[in-house]
């Protein structure tokens, strides 16, 4: 699969923009919202859980929230030292549950800002509480992840420990940006005093391990046997826990025991263990991470052994209220922005806002007009006599606020105010008035504006209002065949959480071309949409010949496309479930005239060996380094899958622990087996997908005229691994870029030594492995190197540390990175009888590899999460 993203400059006035695809692709891609959080006084407020408009009504849900924030409240204060605590809590109730007289209206909040969510499961086969977490070490995640089973079925408090506590674990990802302390995929390592392991933080956690499939009271005199071929213990062995512990740590580790009550320090860190917490942070200790965020920089709280309560807020949902706030100032007269406007408005208006929403539409220049008054989306005759309400011409002088008052008044009719009601505010010039003397009516309103800057003199202060309103952002150029005001208004769906009701744009393309030429594509229609299938063309000045095949050859010509000339719009509806068609549409001789706007900027095709956590993970990454000055830049991203069995994306390492069972009283009490992800269940035979979605906009300053000086090193390498063959030492890692992940680095420093904290304190002190016939790849290739250390003996026993550095060509370094440790293991021989003997003998070298990672610090991520196909079957890995 390829996803490919579009960067587009408008020559005026970053945030990093966060993709996500839903699966199997049933969404568009849409921009990940910010947290509403606040915290004031040590206490967080504003906490929004939010339940999905998918799951049946249950007020046992509500119920569990409010007893897990409780007790989630006092854990938190205790393991923070009396930091924080939870203060308020907004719970969002779907529109399809019953109103009750306590449900009070929602404001800006919504399920896709929401910092919890409630909702079935990912991948049916369990029920683990996860955090989404794309970033680095002490980044923020974007959100929780609890099932209605997990909150109600009190048999899971065994295997995952009290809710509450959960709660504080998953918080802590998601707020901090620490990482588990445990590893599925890596359940064992070599310790320091050359011991097979369990991974886990602390050290001090004591219990058994027991062999694969034992259940019974005959595991306690059973014992794990070695894999000859790792070294460590074999396949399906478990490490189980004791019920009861002597140490108090550690919180991202487990959690459920009833003695851990902080999370891991200095004193109780174990940074030899193979766990992501140690990989991302450079083996820091959880609670040295998380003290560094700007949460814990006040003194504790005095006075009080135990927090208030938190206060809940029930909020429910309702039908969509959005006015269209457009601008017919003289600006709008430039470049036909008019006509534009009017074929993007008309596309939302027939085909993008949900069915019973309620739709008005204002305009203004120096004063402002209603042109519509809310509107019940009830037909498509309603949705065609709106269209017939946009604007036709454009004059006079700007004034923004103007048009937004009229909008909230619009918005008042339905609810008697305008909590929760959206504006959609397009504006293409500058405010005469100046648009912040209504920020304080907007803050105030209780409504989300989304805004859409059209050509590169658009009001500076746009991305204010949504910003303070928690709206989205858009901007579109000039360029015709860039279809950003298409993209912008497609993009402004429903937050409500039901991807059902919403529209899913597969294809927008648009092409210069010369007289005669076509300008023709595939568009590729999965077995997940289909149904009310759609296509739209849009010119400047001529209609142009059309032609469309669908897979039995069946043609569709300018005849069968519904024309409305006003809006120089053509389009075709499919009945029934289409499939994947083709376009054609030669162009006109007059065309050209109106094309001649060079619009992009940058095209990368993303990896998922990009700049995110993992790589294989589902996740395609890039970054973005093509600023060309100060401006907005606006955002496009293509996903296309080929022809064969695709696989949802499967983050293994980000789902709460499933405590396989406790020893308790010198008897193991098991839980239930883990289920297990079948490939029935993360693959999708899907064939062929694509999908296209606008990102957004994003504001660059700071951006010094002229020649820009290279500032950018190459990105930091965080999967070095290595691995012993005979004599030799075998190193492997992605390739980082000349600037971050772009191009390839000049050379490559690799440094060697017996001591950790060397290379992560004083890497240049350590041994320089000669790597002068190592000429660097391209970014996100594949790199090996092998040598043979040269003064170096080893034997059983032997630890060794490696890290490295890249650099580009003006000589800037990367970060460190990651930390590789290799120990050279001889397990012991297999005894010739069903009696392990514990003593070592030579059989095999194997190695075990730890790793750190430093902190990658992004200029402007772009993060999607994707279907990926074809994975191949993961093998042992060296690093961590």
């Amino acid at each position: 699969m390829a996803a490919h993203t579009e960067y587009h400059r408008l020559e005026q006035v970053g945030k990093k923009a966060v993709l996500e695809a839903g699966g199997p692709l049933q969404q568009l891609l849409s921009v990940v919202e910010g947290s509403m959080v606040q915290l004031n006084n040590g206490g967080y407020e504003n906490i929004i859980i939010a339940i999905n408009p998918n799951l049946a009504e249950d007020q046992r849900i509500i119920e569990s929230i409010k007893k897990m924030t409780k007790e989630a409240s006092t854990y938190l204060f205790h393991a923070t030292k009396k930091h924080v605590f939870i203060r308020s809590v907004k719970i969002l109730i779907p529109l399809t549950w019953n109103p009750k007289s306590d449900y009070l209206p929602v404001k800006t909040e919504s399920y896709d800002k929401a910092d919890v969510i409630v909702a079935e499961p990912y991948l049916k086969y369990g029920d683990d509480p996860y955090t989404l977490q794309y970033g680095g070490c002490g980044e923020k995640g974007i959100y929780i992840h609890f099932t209605p089973k997990f909150l109600m079925d009190d048999s899971l408090l065994n295997v995952y420990g009290s809710r509450g506590r959960v709660f504080v674990h998953e918080w802590s990802h998601l707020r901090w940006g620490v990482f588990d302390e445990y590893n599925s995929e890596k359940p064992f390592y070599v310790s320091s005093a050359n011991q097979v392991e369990a991974t886990r933080c602390s050290a001090d956690i004591t219990g058994i391990y027991v062999p694969k499939d034992c259940t019974d009271a005959s595991c306690l005199s059973k014992t794990c046997k070695y894999d000859q071929s790792t070294g460590l213990y074999e396949e399906g062995c478990t490490f189980i826990p004791n019920k009861n512990q002597t140490t108090t740590a550690s919180i991202m580790y487990m959690p459920a025991l009833s003695e851990v009550v902080e999370f891991c320090d200095d004193r109780t860190h174990n940074p030899d263990a193979p766990n992501l917490h140690n990989r991302m942070c450079k083996a820091q200790s959880t609670w040295d991470v998380i003290k560094m965020s700007p949460d814990l920089k006040n003194p504790p709280l005095t006075g009080t052994n135990s927090p208030s309560e938190p206060v809940f807020s029930l909020l429910q949902t309702r039908d969509r209220v959005i006015c269209l706030v457009l601008d017919v100032s003289r600006s709008m007269a430039l470049s036909n922005r008019i006509g534009r406007v009017r074929q993007a408005a008309e596309l939302f208006l027939l085909q993008i806002i949900e069915a019973d929403s309620h739709v008005g539409i204002v305009t203004f220049n120096c004063s402002a007009s209603i042109r519509s008054s809310l509107t019940r989306i009830d037909s498509d005759a309603t949705r065609k006599h709106l269209v017939t309400l946009l604007p036709t011409t454009a004059s006079g002088g700007t004034n923004i606020c103007a048009g937004l008052r009229s909008g909230f008044e619009v918005n008042k009719v339905v609810y008697g105010n305008t909590y929760g009601t959206e504006i959609v505010l397009l504006t293409g010039g500058e405010d005469d008035v100046g648009i912040s003397s209504c920020f304080t009516e907007v803050q105030n309103s209780g409504a989300i504006i989304h805004t859409i800057g059209l050509g590169p003199n658009a009001d500076k202060g746009l991305e204010q209002l949504s910003t303070m309103t928690g709206g989205l952002q858009f901007a579109a150029t000039d360029s015709l065949d860039s279809n950003g005001l298409i993209d912008a208004f497609t993009g402004i769906s429903s937050g409500s959480g039901n991807v059902f009701e919403q529209s899913i744009q597969l294809e927008s393309s648009g092409l210069r071309t010369t007289p005669s030429q076509c300008f023709g594509g595939r568009v590729t229609i999965d077995n997940t949409v289909g149904n009310d299938t759609f296509f739209v063309v849009t010119w400047e000045i001529i209609i142009p010949t059309i032609q469309v095949e669908d897979p039995i050859r069946k043609i569709y010509s300018n005849a069968h496309f519904t024309n409305d000339p006003t809006t120089n719009t053509a389009r075709l509806q499919i009945s029934g479930t289409a499939q994947g068609y083709k376009k054609e549409v030669p162009s006109s001789r007059k065309q050209k005239r109106f094309l001649r706007h060079k619009r992009l900027l940058d095209h990368r095709t993303l990896q998922e060996t990009g700049p995110d956590i993992s790589k294989n993970d589902g996740i395609y990454s890039k970054y973005f380094t093509a600023y060309s000055g100060n401006g907005r830049y606006n955002l496009k991203v293509r996903v296309q899958g080929k022809d064969k069995i695709t696989k949802r994306g499967f983050r293994s390492q980000h789902h709460a622990l499933y405590i396989p069972g406790y020893v308790e009283n010198g008897e193991i009490q098991m839980n239930p087996t883990r289920p297990t992800v079948s490939d029935d269940d993360i693959q999708v035979n899907l064939g062929s997908f694509s999908r296209t979605a606008s990102g957004g906009s994003f504001v660059v300053n700071s951006i010094q005229t002229g020649p820009l000086p290279d500032v950018l090193p190459p990105s930091d390498t965080t999967d070095l691994e290595a691995n012993i063959a005979e004599n030799n030492i075998a190193l492997s890692w992605t390739a980082p870029g000349d600037n971050l992940d772009v191009g390839q680095a000049a050379r490559y420093d690799i440094r060697i030594s017996e001591n950790r904290l060397q290379l992560k304190d004083h890497f240049d002190t350590a041994t320089v492995i000669n790597t002068s016939s190592l000429k660097p790849q391209p970014a996100g290739s594949s790199e090996k190197f092998s040598f043979t250390p040269d003064n170096l003996v080893l034997k059983n026993g032997t630890k060794i540390y490696f890290a490295l550095r890249a650099f580009d060509t003006s000589n800037l370094p990367s970060g460190t990175s990651n930390t590789a440790m290799a120990t050279l293991l001889i397990p012991p021989t297999p005894a010739p009888t069903i009696t392990q003997d514990p003593a070592f003998s030579v059989t095999v070298v194997v190695l075990i590899v730890c790793a750190t990672v430093i902190i990658v610090s992004l200029i402007s991520s772009i993060t999607i999460c994707v279907v990926s196909g074809n994975k191949k079957k993961r093998k042992p890995e060296t690093g961590f």
